[in-house]
């Protein structure tokens, strides 16, 4: 009788631990916790600036955000691996859109010492994020709407034949003067060098980047020459991205789209697409 007892007792603890961690996977889809609040904030809200939602996909592997803007003329890739976050708990693959405004709202509240956290429940309806100042210990919480369950977009699968490794100053100043000249810009590729043009009424604008001297790598996979042409306004967009690091590998070829990627020492990548013209 006492061994049945003792059996029971046993069942019993072994029942309540499994429905626990049911219970846990079920509710506890992910808590992740970035340390550096304001840094998460710039690659997210000056990555996404194209975008009106933020189709997000949390697994092991890390925090994806992969979208198109409505007209569907650039696709952005934020790529931070779970090594990159302070605390990092997942269950499953979690696919997820957020309205951009919405997400905006919350990470501009972000302050200088503060560390995010997000955590999402299934069936919840939002996305909680949790502002904790690391000084000072105050804790702020806000919930932000989930608009869908879909995940990313598909990746684009392009083989670009030119790719060249620049700072990110110069590429800066070029779409910043270019905002000046026109509509339009052409970039060439010709054996050593990449050349950027905008031509308007009574306006040129031209520079030329060359192996060796303003291109920090040069490499093509084309015979001749390849040449493309880009919607500034478009370029415009990926400015605000383009501050946070210091080089850029740029892709393209001939009427094909811009690749423009960008990477951190701790992993994070952030892609830019950009359709031609």
């Amino acid at each position: 009788m006492i061994e049945l007892s003792r059996a029971h007792c046993f069942l019993s603890l072994a029942c309540n631990y499994i429905l626990g961690l049911s219970l846990w996977l079920v509710v506890c889809v992910f808590n992740i916790k970035y340390s550096e609040g304001l840094l998460f904030r710039k690659y997210v809200l000056s990555s996404t600036k194209p975008l009106s939602d933020v189709p997000i996909r949390v697994s092991d592997e890390g925090f994806l955000i992969r979208g198109l803007s409505p007209d569907k003329s650039v696709l952005i890739e934020v790529n931070i691996p779970s090594s990159s976050f302070t605390e990092y708990g997942v269950s499953g693959v979690n696919d997820l859109t957020l309205e951009r405004d919405e997400v905006s709202k919350v990470l501009k509240k972000i302050g200088r010492n503060d560390v995010i956290q997000l955590g999402y429940e299934e069936g919840g309806g939002v996305v909680k994020a949790k502002l904790i100042n690391s000084k000072s210990g105050v804790e702020r919480s806000y919930d932000i709407r989930i608009a869908g369950l879909e995940g990313p977009v598909d990746p684009i699968q392009v083989e670009l034949p030119v790719t060249i490794r620049v700072e990110t100053s110069i590429l800066q100043r070029i779409i910043k003067d270019v905002k000046l000249v026109g509509e339009e810009l052409t970039i060439k590729y010709s054996k050593d060098a990449v050349e950027f043009t905008s031509l308007s009424e009574g306006r040129e604008y031209r520079i030329v980047l060359e192996r060796g001297k303003h291109l920090l790598e040069l490499t093509s996979n084309i015979a001749g020459t390849a040449t493309s042409t880009y919607d500034v306004d478009l370029l415009k967009s990926v400015l605000p991205v383009l501050t946070i690091f210091d080089v850029a590998t740029i892709e393209f070829g001939p009427s094909l789209p811009l690749k423009i990627s960008l990477s951190s020492e701790e992993g994070v990548n952030i892609t830019s697409w950009i359709a031609p013209r």
